[in-house]
């Protein structure tokens, strides 16, 4: 007479067993998964940082204006070179009159694109700018580092740019 069961009690149990490892190892895979998805949504937004939809090589000139300085605005003069998002170049800078008659020139800058805005700096620090680039304009605020009767201060800043024909 059969009973009506197929599987020996042995076979039962090494099955179980089998089913519980396999469990056991697709939980730890989605535990890795869930980590690894979020370890890569913890960093910034990399396709923001990457995008590139303004080319700033060229010649560029404007006005530098400090909101509480005793003199008008300067002259900067911009030549930039672009690789994707990294800007490479050199700036001069003519102070106004309340300050050294002469000029500042080709100084070493650094900056980068993201989106259409062109954030940059020199080398030692003395000029920072995050400007808005509009077609062949760029406006928008940084710091500048002046000396004056011997004392170095840095302060607020405004950029009016456009491109040289």
């Amino acid at each position: 007479m059969s009973t009506g069961k197929s599987i020996k009690p042995g076979a039962t149990k090494a099955s179980e067993r089998t089913l519980r490892v396999a469990r056991r190892e697709i939980a730890w895979m989605m535990v890795a998964l869930l980590v690894s998805g979020a370890l890569g949504c913890a960093r910034p937004d990399w396709i923001q940082s990457t995008l590139v939809t303004v080319d700033v090589s060229g010649e560029w000139e404007g006005n530098v204006t400090k909101p509480s300085a005793s003199y008008g605005p300067s002259l900067i003069q911009l030549n930039l070179q672009q690789s994707g998002p990294k800007v490479t170049g050199t700036f001069s800078f003519s102070p106004g009159p309340t300050t050294s008659p002469g000029p500042t020139t080709d100084l070493p800058l650094e900056g980068t694109i993201s989106g259409d805005v062109f954030s940059f700096r020199n080398l030692n620090g003395s000029v920072t700018a995050e400007l808005q680039v509009d077609g062949d304009a760029m406006k928008g605020a940084g710091t500048l580092l002046e000396v004056l009767n011997g004392q170095a201060r840095s302060g607020p800043v405004s950029f009016d740019i456009h491109r040289r024909p």
